[in-house]
């Protein structure tokens, strides 16, 4: 690593080491906000609106951070309100264009790396969506575009980094944990409708909980050990059907294989499922059918209202998205999930 990239980690991290920014890089979110309080569509919503706000929050909050993320549209002038904090500016446009499947972002027209290091920035942010499930045309846009952006950091130097490991993510998502020997696995999501929001599931749950009608969430000393989710996804899994001439060896394989599904799928409870179903039982329905297609274990994706099953290969994966008793309005993918490094 040059000298320029630790000068400019070191001026967005903390004495610790660590980056703990305030994010306050919205801009089409924010604007929609205005648009509800205000009574007008959020093209109409003045741009001194938004720049204030941004003033305003950096001005109270980046005194207790290590750096502050703005955008260079709406965030420059909240720019480097405490002198202690580094600065990290967007690259992207904000959103991306719904007509087109993928979720395809694009970087700001006017701006390079080269101008946002001129406008003081420390480090820049680049917001990339991906998907498996994405076409390979879709994705080759998004992997030459994050090409195009680590070789303007490489010519500007400052630090560009692209992490792809699949990581344990603890407490409020300040803490990640690479997971080690982790494979490539075939998942088939399903999303069904309608949309669900994440605070209102949240609600849902202090309602639940206050009412005695919800279990605590579950404490990590509860005896799920995260750290046995790549043994027990890379464990063989041997198709009890086939002829094999060792048949006793066979039959024991398939009984461990059903032990270590067992675990697998305690490891992949999620706490909010219950309340989540409750507003929404179209999940309810969606795990039943990922179930009864072969799936060795199915789990609910965070707050809803995606469901996952993991399978044991490809074809079994697809023949599920095939078969399986979906809606025509459930949206499903079948894709594989990250590997770690080294892992094949």
């Amino acid at each position: 690593m040059t000298e320029g990239k630790k000068k400019e980690l070191q001026a967005v991290a903390d004495a610790r080491g660590v980056i703990a920014a305030l994010a306050i890089d919205q801009r089409s979110a924010m604007q929609k906000l205005f648009a509800q309080a205000m009574g007008r569509e959020p093209v109409a919503v003045p741009a001194d609106k938004i720049v204030q706000v941004k003033e305003a929050v950096s001005r109270i909050l980046t005194p207790h951070a290590s750096a502050i993320l703005l955008d260079p549209e709406y965030g420059l002038p909240a720019a480097k309100k405490d002198k202690k904090a580094g600065l990290l500016l967007a690259y992207e446009q904000t959103g991306y264009a719904k007509r087109v499947p993928g979720r395809l972002p694009k970087l700001l027209e006017q701006w390079t790396v080269n101008r946002l290091v001129s406008a003081e920035a420390d480090c820049v942010k680049v917001l990339r969506y991906y998907s498996s499930t994405s076409s390979a045309e879709r994705n080759a846009q998004k992997h030459a575009c994050v090409e195009r952006v680590g070789a303007e950091c490489a010519d500007a130097d400052v630090p560009f980094f692209l992490d792809p490991r699949p990581a344990r993510v603890a407490g409020i998502g300040e803490r990640i944990e690479p997971l080690r020997d982790c494979p490539e696995l075939p998942v088939l999501v399903v999303v069904p409708t309608p949309p669900l929001a994440t605070r209102e599931v949240f609600e849902a749950w202090d309602r639940a909980h206050a009412q005695g009608g919800a279990a605590a969430l579950t404490p990590p000393s509860a005896g799920r050990n995260l750290a046995r989710l790549p043994a027990l996804l890379s464990a063989p899994q041997p198709d009890p059907s086939a002829d094999s001439p060792a048949a006793a060896v066979a039959a024991a394989s398939v009984v461990a294989a059903s032990v270590s599904d067992r675990e697998l799928r305690g490891l992949l409870a999620n706490d909010l499922e219950v309340v989540a179903t409750r507003l929404r039982p179209s999940i309810g329905r969606v795990r039943a059918a990922i179930e009864g297609s072969g799936a060795r274990a199915v789990g609910m994706s965070g707050s809803g209202p995606s469901v996952f099953g993991v399978f044991r290969d490809e074809r079994s994966a697809r023949a599920a998205a095939e078969r399986g008793r979906f809606e025509a309005s459930d949206r499903v993918h079948v894709g594989r999930t990250l590997a770690s490094w080294g892992v094949v």
